[in-house]
């Protein structure tokens, strides 16, 4: 897993299989990218590059004080 700068927050993200991309988000409230990491990333990574990430505030990502409007997310 690795982490990205998205707007000054740290977002993490993990990668797995090859082929055409296909970005799994979870839920807005609960969760995290381990849900998909562990669950719908195993059984699509032969097709796919799979690349999870955790929302802003959730998971392994960084929780800045502002920028939950849909703007910024």
């Amino acid at each position: 897993m690795r982490t990205i700068d998205v707007g000054g927050a740290a977002i993490n993200v993990a990668e797995r299989g090859d082929g055409p991309p296909l970005v799994l988000l979870h839920g807005l409230f609960v969760g995290s990218l381990a849900q998909w990491y562990f669950i719908g990333a195993a059984a699509l990574s032969d097709a796919h590059r799979m690349i999870c990430i955790d929302l802003r505030g959730h998971g392994g990502s960084s929780r800045p004080a502002t920028g939950y409007d849909l703007a910024t997310l």
